[in-house]
């Protein structure tokens, strides 16, 4: 997804992140909430990509 516009609010922007992921065969998923050892957080964008039986993981934190 290549585009010239740019998105409308912050949920286009998560959206087309995730968007591009999965069109480069990345599972990916918006607003995914995560347990982490000093508590839970939100990630904008989360993927993976599974090559050859090794795992791998992406988190992005979008900015408007």
């Amino acid at each position: 997804m290549i585009t010239e516009k740019d998105p409308e609010n912050w949920r286009d922007l998560h959206d087309w992140c995730a968007q591009i992921l999965q069109e480069c065969g990345w599972e990916a998923k918006t607003e995914i909430k995560v347990e982490l050892v000093r508590g839970k957080a939100e990630i904008d964008v989360f993927a993976v990509e599974n090559v050859m039986g090794r795992k791998y993981k992406i988190a992005v934190e979008c900015k408007n």
